[in-house]
């Protein structure tokens, strides 16, 4: 049965290439990473982060700047366990570049 996992992928800061050949070379990996994803029907979705924010309470809101390693990214993938799940996570671009860990967490379905 395939269910959702959520890819967490922690990184330290790091700086933005601001030469459009060097910003390519850094996203073609996870172009041809994705799109391979997608043509398996296990893509459900996924972005980068900022690592600034805020932090919402019921009664407060604080800014929210990352100090250490943090989240930089999230997949959303489907697959049949967690051993599929923990594979495909070891498959991308973020794990092959050791650019951090990435945790991965089952989705819970809810009812609506």
């Amino acid at each position: 049965m395939t269910k959702r996992y959520l890819l967490l992928m922690l990184n330290k800061e790091m700086p933005m290439p601001t030469d459009p050949q060097q910003a390519e070379a850094g996203i073609k990996p996870w172009r041809e990473f994705l799109g391979e994803l997608h043509r398996q029907g296990k893509m459900e979705g996924g972005l980068p982060v900022q690592r600034s924010g805020k932090i919402a309470r019921k009664r407060s809101v604080k800014d929210y700047k990352a100090k250490t390693n943090d989240v930089g990214g999230y997949l959303i993938i489907k697959a049949d366990s967690m051993e599929e799940a923990v594979k495909i996570a070891q498959a991308t671009p973020h794990a092959k570049q050791n650019m951090g860990p990435t945790i991965v967490r089952e989705c819970i379905d809810m009812p609506m």
